[in-house]
């Protein structure tokens, strides 16, 4: 697991799939649901990142 998303696990809700894009490679999904009052103007924030399974390390902070 990447360090940005191991940080995240602290406080926000983190789901990890593991799928198959469109042209059958492998790829890693990572959805964040930041705990609210993280983000001013918005209490229900997410981030998705799409990860090739191949690279992991893209998300390292």
């Amino acid at each position: 697991m990447a360090p940005t998303v191991r940080s995240a696990l602290k406080k926000h809700l983190v789901h990890e799939y593991d799928v198959t894009a469109r042209d059958g490679s492998p790829l890693h999904i990572v959805y964040i649901r930041h705990a609210p009052g993280t983000w001013s103007g918005g209490e229900d924030v997410i981030d998705v990142y799409e990860v090739p399974a191949e690279n992991p390390d893209v998300l390292s902070g």
